[in-house]
């Protein structure tokens, strides 16, 4: 198992008041770099399970609970190449699966790509 976190801007995905109010929005995913599936197509896809967000700006904590809400319904597959393409941070402690380290990173998530190359 090779997890690795990334960061996703999905601003454009908020209203036009969440937008206003937070600023830019990014997802943090989590996902198993070396696990590819193949989705009936001929590139394989990850599975990005959303950890955690960060937003630009402070937010109320009305705003924060409907982001953190939504959140869990963020997960999805993409095809690998996109996600390598993206600002990627590797993951370095070990977990017995991936459901305790989804279960780490959902209380406990920090994201330093910002500063280290994938």
């Amino acid at each position: 198992m090779r997890l690795k976190l990334v960061k996703i801007e999905e601003t454009d995905f908020l209203s036009d008041k969440a937008k206003a109010e937070c600023g830019r929005y990014w997802t943090i995913y989590l996902y198993d770099a070396d696990e590819g599936t193949y989705c009936c197509e001929l590139q394989p896809s990850y599975w990005l399970e959303a950890v955690f967000f960060e937003t630009e700006k402070w937010v109320t904590e009305c705003l924060n609970d409907d982001l953190q809400q939504c959140l869990y319904e963020s997960s999805h597959y993409r095809h690998c190449w996109d996600a390598k393409r993206l600002p990627t941070q590797t993951v370095t402690t070990e977990f017995d699966n991936f459901e305790e380290a989804r279960e780490h990173f959902q209380s406990n998530c920090s994201f330093g790509a910002d500063r280290e190359a994938a």
